[in-house]
C-alpha cells in the first residue's frame, strides 16, 4: 500500500523562483488498484509521481510504503524499492536504439549476473505478454513508436514489480497505439499488480477505476469510476 501524508514539495526554496509544486497531498493508493492521475500540464503530476517513484524526496510529509517511512530508508534500500517495488513507464520510452528489444528489456536483470539463462527467458515472457516477438533481430529504433511503447513496458515489468507507473504512457501515440498500449496497463492491473497512470487525456482516465484530479499542486477530486 502507498502512503501520502501532506505532501509538500517545493523547488528553489527561498529564491526568487521557488516554486511550491505539490502542496499537502494526501493520497493512498491501496494494492490492485488502477489509479488515473490528472491533470493540466503543470500541476505537479510528474512531481508527484517521481516522489511515489523515490525519484525524489518531498519537502515536508510523509510517505509511506506498506507502512514504512521512505525517509528511513537507507540508499540501497531504496534503491532496492525503484528496481524492484516499481516499474517505471514513461512518455518517451528512451530505449538503446542500437540493441534488439530483447536486449533492452533484460537490462533491468543485469545485476544477477550468475542465471544468464533465466535472464532471457523472463525477458522473452515480458516481450510476449506485451505482444513482441523476443526473436526479433532488428534494432529497436527501427520499430514503430507503439511498438517501442510495449517493449517499455515489457521492460518494466520483467522484475515482476508490485506498482506499474506510467508517465503520459500515450502522450506519443495515435489513437490506435493508443488503446493498444491501455489494454496492456489493463491487462497488468487485471493480474493483480497496482498501476497508477499520470494523464492529462480524460480518455484515459476514463478507462481506469479511479481517477484523481491535481490542479496547482493540489489533489481537488478523489473519486470512483463508476463505469469500472
Amino acid at each position: 500500500m502507498i502512503k501520502l501524508q501532506n505532501i509538500c514539495k517545493t523547488f528553489n526554496e527561498g529564491k526568487n523562483n521557488e516554486k511550491k509544486a505539490l502542496k499537502n497531498v494526501s493520497l493512498d493508493v491501496n494494492d490492485g488498484e488502477l489509479v488515473a492521475i490528472i491533470g493540466k500540464s503543470g500541476a505537479g503530476k510528474s512531481t508527484l509521481l517521481n516522489i511515489v517513484a523515490c525519484l525524489d524526496t518531498p519537502s515536508s510529509g510523509e510517505y509511506l510504503i506498506d507502512g514504512e517511512n521512505t525517509a528511513n530508508f537507507s540508499p540501497s534500500k531504496t534503491a532496492e524499492i525503484r528496481n524492484g517495488y516499481f516499474g517505471v513507464v514513461t512518455q518517451s520510452p528512451f530505449m538503446i536504439d542500437n540493441i534488439t528489444p530483447l536486449e533492452n528489456v533484460v537490462i533491468p536483470l543485469m545485476y544477477d549476473r550468475k542465471n544468464k539463462k533465466d535472464r532471457y527467458r523472463r525477458a522473452a515472457e515480458a516481450l510476449a505478454s506485451v505482444g513482441i516477438d523476443s526473436g526479433l533481430k532488428v534494432k529497436t529504433a527501427v520499430l514503430s513508436g507503439g511498438e517501442q511503447q510495449r517493449v517499455s513496458i515489457a521492460r518494466a515489468i520483467v522484475n515482476n514489480p508490485r506498482v506499474i507507473l506510467a508517465d503520459e504512457p500515450t502522450g506519443n501515440l495515435d489513437k490506435e497505439n493508443s488503446d493498444g498500449v491501455m489494454k496492456i496497463l489493463l491487462n497488468i492491473n487485471k493480474e493483480g499488480r497496482t498501476v497508477i497512470v499520470i494523464t492529462h487525456d480524460p480518455d484515459i482516465a476514463a478507462q481506469c477505476g479511479r481517477v484523481v484530479t491535481v490542479s496547482d499542486g493540489e489533489i481537488i477530486m478523489d473519486e470512483k469510476n463508476a463505469d469500472r
